[in-house]
């Protein structure tokens, strides 16, 4: 499932990182595709248990709670 805000997620690296999404945004990269348009990913920013908020792109998140 893909993470939407308010969703209960942990990071995929690290399962015992546990945290809410806050919003989902979408960012610029550093990628160019053909014809010159710049590629664009999303993120969630995500507030952990511990209190940090960081941003984490999508395909790294798993939910474990949906409201």
């Amino acid at each position: 499932m893909t993470p939407r805000p308010n969703d209960k997620v942990c990071v995929w690296s690290n399962m015992t990182r546990v945290g809410t999404v806050k919003q989902v945004l979408q960012t610029n990269t550093e990628s160019w595709y053909v014809g010159g348009t710049p590629g664009k990913t999303l993120k969630a920013e995500v507030q952990f248990t511990d209190g940090r908020v960081e941003l984490h792109k999508l395909n790294e998140l798993k939910v474990l709670e949906r409201p």
